[in-house]
């Protein structure tokens, strides 16, 4: 076995920096203040340096440490980009419709009780379409989620919406916004427009 002296690891068992396993290589978040940071936890910063050593190290945990919860498989877009829309024009996407609430407290009960500390309410589904959206933040943040987040297209987004999300606990909105041109926004976001 050789060992390589800077770091007293065996030679088989580094990367060198190009080819290092990274598991946020492509997320990137543009941060205009640090001030938000006063206003997180230590159990959040904690959580999120398990976020990245996890995947990094290899560890294995008894249960996720993030879950991704489809809340509703309905999106009120038709973006090319996008599996469901590809799915959907196939014939090939299936029933469309929202998580019960019973479904969602059983899927987040479960998850506080194992030690989950993040929930992503989303996949291919917008939601903010969801009755329920308001009220399944506030569910997972009562239980004791440190960071509730979705992906949104933000169409739905209202001034009273936005506050009452807000009032909830929701930790992330992450919008995609592809075109600054409204022409080329409403070839990649079909079904809006910058100015709607």
């Amino acid at each position: 076995m050789t060992t390589d002296n800077t770091t007293n690891a065996p030679a088989e068992d580094r990367q060198d920096s190009e080819t290092a396993f990274d598991p946020n290589k492509t997320y990137h978040e543009v941060v205009f203040r640090d001030t938000w940071r006063s206003h997180r936890s230590e159990a959040y910063f904690n959580y999120r340096d398990a976020w990245d050593k996890v995947p990094r190290e290899k560890q294995q945990l008894d249960f996720p440490l993030h879950l991704d919860i489809e809340t509703t498989n309905v999106c009120n877009l038709k973006c090319p980009m996008c599996p469901r829309t590809e799915m959907v024009a196939k014939g090939i996407f299936g029933d469309v419709g929202g998580m019960s609430r019973e479904h969602y407290a059983s899927i987040i009960d479960q998850g506080a009780k194992y030690g989950a500390k993040s929930v992503k309410l989303n996949y291919l589904g917008e939601p903010l379409v969801h009755e329920d959206v308001v009220w399944q933040v506030a569910y997972a943040k009562q239980k004791g989620f440190i960071d509730v987040m979705m992906n949104s297209n933000a169409t739905a987004l209202n001034k009273k919406m936005a506050r009452d999300l807000l009032a909830a606990g929701l930790d992330n909105l992450f919008v995609s916004f592809d075109a600054v041109s409204p022409e080329l926004f409403e070839q990649q976001r079909v079904g809006t427009s910058i100015g709607k």
